[in-house]
């Protein structure tokens, strides 16, 4: 919120901004943001390939590590299921280091990451999934099984699933897959899409306080610039 007469930006914070054009209103953004959301993980691993980029209890991944396991499902996620740039995943499970790498898959095929709620009621996830049709949905036990009833109203054609109960799953027609089979290594690794920045990287969904919640689009443009501005003020 701008006060005016007020500044809490320091000469770091605003270093390399510069004037640029977004849904055609002029505004200051960083040199960094026209850039898509992968790149900057490939950025990230060119530049400090050893450095942990993520911890989860006991797992780790470096940033080499990471790319890898992004760009191998990436791959098998065209491969198999021929995602195509532009369309919209649903990824609906809790804070896990499965929930990051395929943000980023997502991300690497041009696709759109419809992160879902996992604190809403099943007909709540039921809505979004219709309302952003989402024909592939990445997911875990726990939600799969509470979805079963609700998948076949919507335009979810697989449920890629993140086995963590031993297979302990309520069938659905086949349309189950295990998450970890999408990093088969021998499948042709794909390129990073050459997304323009200012396309859908994200959705997201409103609380619907007053009504039917509403889908927000999150540009990579949006996503990268508001990354470099936290990690400047955090710094």
């Amino acid at each position: 919120m701008a006060i005016k007469g007020a500044d809490f930006w320091g000469v770091y914070e605003k270093a390399d901004l510069v004037e640029t054009v977004f849904n055609n209103v002029n505004l200051l953004a960083y040199k960094s943001s026209k850039k898509s959301v992968s790149s900057l993980l490939e950025d990230a691993a060119q530049k400090a390939p050893a450095k942990i980029a993520l911890v989860c209890q006991e797992q780790k991944l470096s940033y080499s590590e990471l790319l890898e396991k992004v760009i191998v499902m990436a791959s098998n996620l065209k491969e198999k299921y021929q995602l195509l740039p532009g369309e919209r995943v649903a990824v609906l499970m809790g804070n896990r280091l499965e929930f990051v790498v395929s943000i980023f898959a997502i991300s690497y095929l041009g696709a759109v990451a419809c992160a879902l709620n996992a604190r809403l009621a099943p007909r709540e996830i039921t809505y979004m999934l219709k309302d952003s049709g989402s024909r592939i949905l990445i997911s875990e036990d726990a939600w799969v099984n509470k979805l079963k009833a609700y998948l076949p109203e919507t335009d979810v054609q697989t449920v890629i699933n993140i086995m963590d109960t031993g297979g302990n799953l309520i069938e659905l027609d086949g349309k189950i897959v295990d998450f970890f089979t999408l990093f088969n290594r021998k499948i042709p690794r794909a390129n990073r899409y050459m997304v323009d920045p200012d396309l859908p990287a994200m959705l997201l969904y409103t609380s619907g306080t007053t009504g039917k919640p509403k889908g927000v689009i999150l540009t990579h443009f949006n996503i990268i610039n508001s990354v470099i501005s936290y990690a400047k003020v955090l710094h």
